[in-house]
């Protein structure tokens, strides 16, 4: 029999798009989908009496080596890779909601996901001028704050908070209702590709070759709620997408702010405004969002690539992969392990070395970044 990849035994396993308590039973007592894979296909009773018979019927059909072969290739194409619940570098947050995703495919650098501040926005895709202007605003000031934002990479709003974000020098995570190798929609393509050329992560828990379902929607906006520690709302209709969000983000018991907008505007009085008047938190400017969540604590903004650096070869192998971890900007020191793969002491002596030679310096808030050449002049 063929030998495959874990990630592909992980889109078989997706294919059905089996209830999350039974997929988190599956991967809790086989540990692996290739292990799960092999016991479904020797007819292992314990593993089938858990799997609904319309989902059986769906793992049969996408079981054979025709099927498996066409989810290699694609992942193989489009760079996607997997995470497993229980996993290393499975997104903390997301392991503290009801119903978490077991498997999650991605594209790009999963550091984006250590980042310990998170604020997801959500909002109309047909937003109004003024709303998609003040999302960029909003999104770019936190970015500036080394706050990560995460949204749906669908028109309007969502597009608007990741490309402030962008413009404030964090990484950006989106997450999809669809397979990852499908281009959705299509007029977000250049973002798609510049959120995974800084450093951003993109995530679906939908298989290689799913299409963009309606359906699919309301599902994974529970991913977007989960990741973040706090939902925001832009600019959100009366019975939108953007209010199931908040339901599954108070549901999480995340904090909900909206954004007041223009109160003769239907996007907002329908939606936000009566958020607003059910008990959202206010906000009309960044620090208000900060100060409700006690992150006013004066976190360095990102520094810009102005860092002035001697030749490479003046440093060691390890010396340049820290270096490396912190072109960005400022991180602390767990980011820096995960960025790494070195140990917290490995780490520190680093740390001690580089900064002895004027390469790197301490922040507020246990940090670390380079030298910019501002400083360096000081």
């Amino acid at each position: 029999m063929k030998t495959y990849e874990e990630r592909v035994y992980a889109a078989w396993l997706s294919s059905p798009m089996l209830p999350p308590e039974i997929l988190k039973k599956l991967l809790e007592q086989y540990r692996t989908a290739e292990a799960v894979y092999h016991a479904f296909h020797s007819g292992e009773k314990d593993c089938l009496d858990q799997i609904p018979g319309l989902c059986l019927n769906t793992l049969r059909k996408n079981g054979n080596m025709s099927v498996l072969d066409f989810y290699q290739s694609l992942m193989e194409r489009h760079q996607i890779q997997v995470l497993l619940y229980g996993s290393k570098n499975f997104p903390e947050n997301l392991f503290h909601i009801s119903d978490p995703p077991c498997i999650l495919f991605y594209q790009g650098t999963l550091s984006a996901l250590c980042h310990s501040r998170k604020i997801s926005f959500v909002g109309s895709r047909r937003a109004s001028y003024k709303g998609l202007r003040a999302t960029k605003k909003l999104a770019q000031e936190l970015s500036e704050r080394r706050i990560c934002v995460v949204s749906g990479l669908a028109r309007g709003i969502d597009a608007a908070s990741h490309e402030g974000c962008l413009l404030g020098g964090s990484p950006t995570i989106a997450v999809l209702g669809c397979g990852l190798d499908n281009i959705y929609p299509r007029e977000n393509a250049g973002l798609r590709q510049q959120i995974l050329d800084s450093g951003g992560v993109i995530l679906s828990e939908f298989a290689p070759g799913e299409k963009p379902f309606a359906w699919h929607f309301p599902i994974r906006n529970r991913i977007i709620s989960g990741l973040g520690d706090a939902l925001v709302v832009m600019e959100a209709r009366k019975n939108s997408g953007s209010l199931i969000t908040v339901q599954w983000a108070l549901d999480q018991g995340k904090d909900v702010f909206a954004y007041p907008g223009d109160p003769e505007m239907p996007s907002y009085h329908e939606g936000s405004h009566q958020l607003l008047r059910e008990g959202a938190r206010f906000f009309v400017r960044v620090d208000h969002i900060l100060e409700d969540l006690k992150w006013l604590d004066n976190l360095p903004q990102v520094a810009q690539n102005t860092t002035s650096l001697p030749d490479e070869t003046a440093f060691s192998e390890e010396e340049r992969r820290l270096i490396d971890a912190l072109r960005p900007g400022p991180l602390g020191m767990d980011e820096l392990c995960f960025h790494t793969g070195y140990s917290a002491g490995q780490i520190m002596g680093l740390v001690s070395l580089l900064q002895i030679r004027g390469i790197l310096e301490a922040l507020p808030g246990k940090l670390y970044q380079l030298k910019t050449s501002d400083s360096q002049r000081k």
